[in-house]
């Protein structure tokens, strides 16, 4: 099977998404998935960096296994040799869980208990967004001609006491400017395009969004179904007569739930397909494919990036090719198996969709016992009701799904080793065995009083 059909791509810019803020891959990880983006004909990638960044400006932002400025300056090296344009992603109005969960900065929130969104109002809320354009500037100055700056989900906009009299002078459209326009300015004074996602411009006035185009591009993004189903053609109207330049945003990863082990691939592959049915309609720069860590920085991981390498694979050739029939899902899948792109990748694919897989197993499993043994609880306050034969048949079955998680731990340990640091596949394990364990000790704990 070739990967390929077409001797032209209908997408000029190819883009995928790598999210650094959970399961973050090891230096040599980060490189060997530079070489296979080549060989997926990708010519971009967005690169959120978040705490595995080596800030400093801000070192407090650091995770304990931030990438050194060393393995940064290889890592953009590495793409350029490839052919890959390299655009960083720095968080600027909502998602800002790194910046305000600092107690130097929880004074800036826009509500003291939303931890994700930075009031406009509040003293710094703009320096501290340019220190985080500046800072990573720092190693990527003369090597990137865009910046995503976020912007995106900004929920609480405008509702602590001062917002809400800004907005009403001035309306929400120029109180997103005041928090964002230092930063649009700065990058651009380095001779850097800013980009922002769509979602807070899209019942803008033509006006407002007429502003924004002077400054940034604006992404695009659904990441499931027909785009049209969430974002209406008229906003895309809206942003043609305000003279925006635009980018599309579907997904490989992490957009099928925020507990997920393993990924749809159809529906990642519908979706894009979606998205490229309508590049030569609205005349977009690129489309890029998210690859979705965590929901948020609060949020447990979701499937690793190396259980989704066929999804990015197939998602890439719909990028490409602009077409996809339902059949080509176990096609690629097999394309990647049997050795594309070298036998390191065939052998990382193989072996991590295996242990997520078992994953999601085992938790379907635990999920299974606890439905039955919860329905069985129900029957609490009749026992002459209680089939106690089954009820034991179901806590041994739950006692032996338990024990599995010992064997799976190995399995998914070994299966991710030296592609992810030691310790972010512990607290992977940890997100998916704890809450089974705790619920399983409460089922256990009322097995006298059940009885």
């Amino acid at each position: 099977m070739k990967l390929f059909e077409n001797k032209k791509p209908v997408t000029k810019i190819r883009g995928v998404h790598l999210d650094l803020k959970g399961m973050p891959p090891t230096e040599t990880q980060f490189l060997r998935l530079l070489d296979y983006f080549k060989e997926l004909r990708l010519n971009c990638v967005l690169i959120e960096w978040e705490d595995m960044y080596p800030w400093k400006l801000h070192p407090e932002f650091r995770n304990s296994t931030a990438y050194t400025e060393k393995e940064v300056d290889t890592f953009l090296s590495r793409a350029e040799k490839n052919g890959i344009e390299v655009i960083p992603l720095v968080q600027s109005y909502g998602h800002l869980e790194t910046v305000l969960s600092k107690p130097k900065f929880r004074h800036m929130r826009e509500m003291p208990d939303i931890v994700s969104e930075i009031c406009p109002c509040k003293k710094g809320a703009q320096e501290v967004v340019v220190d985080l354009v500046r800072d990573v500037l720092r190693t990527h100055e003369g090597r990137i001609k865009y910046f995503h700056i976020g912007g995106d989900e900004a929920w609480s906009l405008g509702t602590c006491p001062q917002c809400k009299a800004f907005v009403k002078k001035y309306g929400k459209g120029e109180l997103y400017l005041k928090q964002l326009t230092p930063a649009l300015d700065y990058a651009i004074s380095k001779g850097v395009r800013p980009i922002l996602w769509d979602d807070m411009m899209r019942h803008w006035t033509v006006a407002d969004v007429k502003k924004i185009a002077k400054k940034a591009d604006l992404m695009a993004w659904t990441y499931q179904g027909e785009v049209y189903s969430r974002i209406k053609p008229e906003m895309f109207e809206l942003f043609k007569k305000g003279g925006v330049t635009l980018w599309g945003a579907g997904a490989y990863r992490g957009a099928i739930g925020p507990f997920a082990d393993v990924t749809h691939e159809h529906v990642h592959a519908e979706n894009m397909l979606s998205w490229t049915k309508l590049v030569k309609k609205h005349n977009f720069t690129g489309i890029v494919a998210t690859g979705w860590a965590r929901y948020s920085t609060f949020i447990v991981p979701c499937e690793t990036n190396e259980s989704c390498l066929a999804s990015l694979a197939l998602t890439s050739k719909i990028m490409w090719d602009g077409k996809y029939k339902k059949d080509d899902v176990e096609k690629v899948k097999g394309f990647v198996s049997k050795g594309f792109a070298g036998k390191n990748i065939a052998s990382i694919y193989l072996r991590c969709r295996h242990a997520s897989e078992e994953m999601a197993k085992w938790r379907s499993t635990m999920a299974s016992c606890f439905f039955c043994l919860t329905y069985l609880a129900m029957l609490a306050g009749e026992p002459g009701r209680i089939d106690i034969h089954k009820h034991k048949e179901r806590l041994l079955r739950l006692k032996n799904t338990l024990e599995k998680r010992k064997a799976l731990a190995v399995l998914f340990t070994s299966a991710y080793i030296g592609l992810i640091p030691a310790i972010w596949i512990k607290n992977y394990l940890t997100s998916r065995f704890l809450p089974e364990l705790h619920h399983a000790a409460m089922c256990f704990s009322k097995k006298k009083t059940v009885l």
